[in-house]
């Protein structure tokens, strides 16, 4: 059912981008008040990029972008439960997620945020 209703919503959300209506900060925020509870959305500042990077490296593929959406929580051959563009999503993100875990640079920032601020987990 969520998954129909963020679906459902995709291709007007981004008309309203495309037509300059709402940033894509709107846009994001859009998705995550229908995906995340209020306790999660505490952390949604820490994370807000990440979803946003995830949404634009979707290209514009409706299911993709879902895929991408909720990797997160989808965890092992639960991506297996999913629709195979939905599928591609769920691996392009976790892809993209390894790629940038062991970048040098992504590396040296979470250093220096963690070296200021230790009560946050890597970005």
């Amino acid at each position: 059912m969520l998954l129909k209703k963020i679906k459902s919503l995709l291709p007007a959300i981004r008309q309203e981008m495309l037509d300059d209506k709402i940033s894509a900060y709107v846009a994001a925020q859009k998705l995550i008040d229908i995906y995340f509870d209020e306790k999660k959305k505490t952390n949604l500042a820490l994370s807000l990029m990440n979803y946003l990077a995830h949404l634009y490296l979707s290209f514009g593929h409706d299911d993709v972008l879902v895929g991408n959406f909720i990797a997160d929580r989808v965890k092992g051959k639960q991506l297996y439960d999913y629709p195979l563009g939905i599928q591609k999503g769920i691996i392009m993100h976790r892809k993209i997620d390894a790629f940038t875990d062991r970048h040098d640079v992504v590396k040296r920032s979470k250093s220096r945020i963690r070296d200021r601020c230790r009560k946050f987990p890597g970005l």
